[in-house]
């Protein structure tokens, strides 16, 4: 979308530009916070990064038993309802 770091950052108050930086360069890993903030900030669903992700690479078991396990409990239930999303696009195609 054309946005700056600075322009980012600042749509996402929990979002400083130094942790943008760390999370575009792969320094440090993106919370579900700065991920939710990110989507509001360029538009995006859940089906849009899930579908960006699969575009990228093939997920496969073995990538979705390492995320789970990577996962606080917290967050269970929504990436269930992020594969839930998934297979129901992909049914619907």
């Amino acid at each position: 979308m054309g946005y700056t770091q600075q322009q980012v950052a600042a749509f996402c108050p929990e979002l400083s530009l130094k942790t943008l930086g760390r999370i575009e360069s792969g320094e440090t890993s993106m919370t579900m916070k700065h991920l939710r903030q990110l989507m509001d900030c360029y538009k995006l669903t859940l089906a849009d990064v899930a579908d960006g992700e699969r575009q990228q690479r093939r997920l496969v078991t073995e990538d979705v038993r390492a995320a789970i396990c990577k996962l606080p409990e917290r967050y269970y239930s929504t990436f269930i309802s992020l594969i839930e999303l998934i297979a129901k696009e992909k049914a619907e195609r």
